[in-house]
């Protein structure tokens, strides 16, 4: 999960726990840390906030396709946003 809101990250985190599936959860709170752990380890999900403050979603999911990591991953990109745009 790559969000710099750890509001947002626990929230997500006790939603899902509610469901009868085991998760194993990666934080991470920017893009760069979101990528130095994609590389380190096998993901089968990718949380991903869109409006972070250095680097937003959009540029984490051109260098995660661009990258040559040799994994298959879903990528769900979640913003919170009030704005109609």
């Amino acid at each position: 999960m790559v969000d710099d809101d750890i509001v947002d990250r626990e929230h997500i985190k006790r939603t899902l726990q509610k469901a009868t599936i085991a998760w194993r959860f990666v934080e991470t709170d920017s893009v760069d840390k979101g990528l130095a752990a994609f590389a380190s380890q096998s993901f089968d999900m990718v949380l991903l906030d869109y409006r972070m403050p250095q680097r937003d979603g959009i540029e984490l999911l051109l260098a995660l396709r661009n990258a040559s990591f040799e994994q298959n991953v879903a990528i769900v990109m979640l913003s919170n946003s009030e704005e109609p745009e």
